[in-house]
């Protein structure tokens, strides 16, 4: 019944899979079963012969963790450093998370700040 908190494509067909952790959270080995799970599943479901025209489509599939702390041991840490030395995982924390974010909406950003201030007779 755990589902990852955003799931979305990018315009390189890449299905992108966010598992989002509040902030100073400590990822443990339970949760990094269910990232685990999240690839598995997203594998076989590229596969699947039934999923071809899904496939052309999204070949690729990538998951992003978001949290401030790794706290992981035995098979957990191992499946952990594995995605990542396969590229199918990156792992962020939240300040690093927060300026990606800012980044890429920084021109909406600007633009809003520039209505703010044409509507409070500023500019």
């Amino acid at each position: 019944n755990k589902r990852a908190d955003f799931v979305f494509s990018t315009q390189d067909n890449v299905i992108q899979i966010v598992e989002i952790k509040r902030p100073d959270h400590v990822l443990k080995n339970d949760e990094m079963q269910r990232i685990d799970t999240y690839v598995k599943v997203m594998q076989r479901f590229i596969e699947e012969p039934a999923n071809g025209e899904f496939k052309e489509l999204f070949s690729r599939f990538h998951v992003t963790l978001v949290c401030d702390e790794v706290g992981l041991t035995g098979l957990a840490e191992s499946a952990f450093e594995n995605l990542l030395g396969k590229k199918l995982l990156t792992h962020v924390n939240w300040k690093t998370f927060l300026l990606r974010t800012r980044k890429m909406h920084e021109e909406f950003l600007k633009e809003a700040e520039r209505h703010k201030k044409i509507a409070v007779g500023d500019a």
